[in-house]
């Protein structure tokens, strides 16, 4: 039996985006969001959370400060409008409370075909720019996905069938 099994939970958790040793990206359309009252874990209080739930999907996805933000900076402040828009969601490793490493569920925008950035980068000018940026080359982001799917398909489970979502 596997421990996965044992640990089931009705609400979205990285380990549901994993397949193998790998976890993979799924590209989905936001149904709404939810309020419900959930027993926090440290006080037991009761206390009240968003979910984010998509179409197509059994489990929803209990939002944390930085999805609620990333989400925000996407569609606006009002949850109302998020329905009918895509949202990539992806694992990422970070730390919960106590500085132990887990995984995490994030989501980001879907790249829009033929568009345009709103700003250009500011090229060095100055010697001492042109330094900074040398120094700074070997932390830089190359714009590359650091979670890409196994088939380049923004993941639907590493399948081409937009339809198949193995946490529904």
């Amino acid at each position: 039996m596997n421990v996965n099994d044992m640990t089931q939970s009705k609400y979205l958790a990285a380990k549901d985006l994993k397949d193998g040793q790998s976890y993979n990206e799924f590209t989905l359309v936001i149904s709404g969001v939810v309020s419900v009252e959930m027993k926090n874990q440290d006080s037991g209080a009761m206390e009240t959370k968003y979910v984010l739930n998509f179409q197509g999907a059994d489990k929803g996805m209990v939002l944390n400060k930085t999805n609620i933000t990333t989400l925000g900076t996407l569609f606006g402040d009002e949850t109302d409008a998020w329905a009918g828009k895509s949202v990539i969601l992806f694992a990422v490793g970070t730390t919960d409370k106590n500085g132990n490493p887990v995984m995490g569920l994030r989501v980001r925008g879907v790249p829009v075909q033929g568009a345009k950035p709103k700003f250009a980068a500011k090229a060095p000018t100055t010697a001492k720019e042109q330094a900074k940026v040398i120094q700074q080359d070997d932390n830089q982001y190359d714009g590359s996905d650091p979670t890409p799917a196994n088939d380049g398909s923004h993941g639907n489970g590493g399948s081409n069938d937009p339809d198949r979502i193995p946490f529904a």
